[in-house]
């Protein structure tokens, strides 16, 4: 297949960075310069084929294979461990609803290669708040169901926090459930009544 032509530098780290937390901010903004930044400066990465290449100057170090059923070409660059350095995703699956679904690598500073994250892979449509190291993933189960779970990185895992379900009974009126991960589950917290559109 055509080398596709764009290259996406590593040198718009910065972009990758926490930006600095507002005043009222409870997160203090990622130092500038972290390792695992430091070891990834100077990064690029290429579409090539069903292939990522992660390049330094002319020398390729690194070649990620693109699941078939890889649906976009466009390779992200973010900062989704929260450790200063760039990893990389590409759409895995983009279905009619809400859940799409990435592919996702994780930079390894200890042995500077991109690694697969299969935790991530499994989550729907994952966003990440930098400021409170939280990833985010929105999701619905049929037509009247709708959730949101938060996850945080222990110790390089990614592990589940919280989670909210509203639940629509009606055209605007949902039952909301808030739960916690507890002992291996979901220990569900709260339960409300409310009115609202879905999210």
């Amino acid at each position: 297949m055509k080398r596709a032509a764009a290259l996406v530098s590593a040198a718009l780290l910065a972009a990758c960075q926490p930006a600095a937390a507002p005043p009222a901010a409870t997160a203090p903004a990622a130092p500038a310069s972290t390792p695992a930044a430091a070891t990834s400066a100077a990064l690029q990465f290429a579409r090539a084929g069903d292939t990522i290449e992660v390049r330094r100057g002319a020398d390729v170090l690194q070649r990620l294979q693109i699941p078939a059923s890889a649906e976009a070409p466009e390779i992200e660059v973010l900062d989704m461990n929260f450790d200063g350095a760039p990893d990389l995703r590409v759409i895995d699956v983009r279905p009619a609803g809400p859940n799409v679904r990435y592919v996702n690598w994780l930079f390894d500073p200890a042995g500077q290669r991109f690694v697969r994250s299969a935790a991530l892979d499994e989550l729907p449509a994952p966003a990440f708040d930098a400021a409170r190291r939280e990833v985010l993933s929105s999701w619905r189960d049929g037509a009247t169901q709708y959730g949101r779970d938060t996850y945080a990185f222990r110790g390089g895992e990614l592990v589940p926090q919280a989670r909210e379900l509203r639940a629509y009974s009606a055209p605007g009126v949902y039952t909301l459930k808030r739960s916690r991960w507890a002992d291996g589950g979901w220990q569900l917290v709260e339960t409300t009544q409310g009115r609202g559109e879905p999210p």
